[in-house]
């Protein structure tokens, strides 16, 4: 009977073999702040994550600029999320543009007002980006955008970087700018009651979202 019973857990053993169970294994948390998977894409698809490692909640969105260009900034205006301390945040690109730089930019409410309208040329705004009065240093400001040489229409806001070379968009303040013609252009303008003395403020394109 005992060997009868050593060759039938010989048995079972050999049909059912034992199977070690592996303790699960957390998956490694993203770095800090803003990081890119693949890190290189080329045109090709990426997610970008950031991680908020502060102390309190960030409300973010991705942008994206050319080297040496703080002109030609384009927000993902319609990508805004809210980010508590510890906690990560990911959006997927379907593509991506190649020799063009990506990050993450603080979402704001923007200024006082807002709005766009139609000028001939012989307005007193310039062209491009301009300012009134052009260094206000923590004063109330009017920031134009005159469209004078796109055909193309398209939709502009106001975004600036402070001198810790974070950068910030209003993401609910982007307004239309036409094309231009041989008699008229579009003006885009925003008001500030105060401004932040230090800081660069500049135009953006509103590039919606990252899909």
């Amino acid at each position: 009977m005992r060997r009868s019973l050593i060759v039938l857990i010989a048995f079972i053993s050999a049909v059912f073999p034992t199977v070690l169970l592996q303790p699960e294994v957390a998956s490694a948390a993203p770095p800090c702040w803003t990081s890119f998977a693949p890190a290189s894409p080329k045109g090709a698809p990426m997610t970008q994550t950031y991680r908020n490692c502060g102390s309190s909640t960030a409300t973010v969105m991705p942008y994206r600029y050319l080297p040496g260009g703080a002109a030609t900034v384009w927000i993902y205006d319609a990508e805004c999320r809210s980010v508590a301390p510890g906690a990560n945040v990911s959006w997927y690109f379907s593509y991506t543009y190649s020799n063009v730089n990506y990050s993450t930019a603080s979402c704001v409410p923007g200024p006082s007002s807002s709005g766009s309208y139609q000028d001939y040329y012989t307005s007193s705004v310039p062209c491009n980006t301009s300012f009134s009065p052009p260094s206000p240093q923590g004063a109330a400001m009017t920031q134009y955008y005159s469209n004078c040489y796109s055909l193309n229409p398209g939709y502009v806001t106001t975004a600036y970087r402070t001198s810790n070379g974070n950068f910030y968009g209003a993401a609910g303040r982007c307004h239309f700018v036409g094309g231009y013609t041989e008699s008229y252009r579009w003006i885009a303008y925003w008001n500030y009651l105060s401004t932040i003395a230090g800081s660069t403020y500049t135009t953006a394109f509103c590039a919606g979202n990252t899909e």
